[in-house]
């Protein structure tokens, strides 16, 4: 990861992962990376949340972004949609990712404008014989 501690302590880089989220300025996906090496050697979820002082589920829905296409974590890198606009997106089948991705960044929509999309493809989803 770009800016990672090179030294010979062991600890220096796992540091650095630590501090990954009380950088004032950093980007969900930068947290989601930080996670996802946390737990690779063995940190747990709730772990990582004591340390980092928030609830178990945010790192849970932070980590999950990484999971999202690459268009979608290349607009949360550019800063283009938010994590809360990430999260919706998680929720829908990966098959409609993109497209409600383009409609939120041509509509430039809210999080709760994009929910209340998310929602209603969710629901065409449920009903079988619907048109999607």
């Amino acid at each position: 990861m770009k800016g990672q501690p090179t030294g010979s302590h062991v600890n220096d880089g796992e540091e650095w992962y630590w501090q990954a989220f009380q950088r004032h300025q950093r980007q969900p996906i930068e947290e989601a990376l930080a996670i996802d090496y946390l737990l690779s050697i063995g940190y747990t979820q709730t772990r990582i949340a004591e340390r980092w002082g928030v609830r178990q589920p945010q790192i849970s829905d932070t980590y999950r972004l990484l999971t999202l296409p690459e268009a979608a974590l290349s607009a949360l890198k550019n800063r283009r949609i938010s994590a809360a606009h990430g999260a919706e997106l998680r929720r829908l089948p990966d098959e409609d990712v993109v497209a409600f991705l383009d409609l939120a960044l041509s509509r430039h929509l809210t999080v709760k404008q994009l929910r209340q999309i998310v929602g209603e493809r969710k629901a065409q989803i449920a009903k079988p014989g619907k048109a999607a």
